[in-house]
């Protein structure tokens, strides 16, 4: 799975398979906790043009619904990332 990525008003794409949870986090720390969801493993961030990136890893063997506090749903499969870009 593929993650767009902006930075400086570019996208990139970067392959998950290639990088850790902890540097994915550090990627997406931009962030000012104004958007919230209610599962641990998720974040958002608005890029440069003004979208937003909803990024969801899920660690459970089973799917999972994970909404945001802007009324965004994004569902994940099993051990694997999900991202919704509005």
């Amino acid at each position: 799975m593929a993650l767009l990525r902006a930075t400086r008003g570019i996208l990139s794409v970067l392959d998950l398979s290639l990088i850790s949870l902890r540097e994915l986090y550090r990627l997406l720390q931009t962030g000012t906790g104004a958007l919230t969801a209610d599962y641990p493993a998720a974040m958002a961030f608005e890029t440069d043009a003004g979208l937003t990136n909803y990024v969801v890893y899920n660690y459970s063997d089973e799917s999972i619904t994970v909404t945001f506090s802007d009324g965004t749903v994004v569902v994940a499969d099993p051990n694997a990332f999900a991202l919704e870009q509005m």
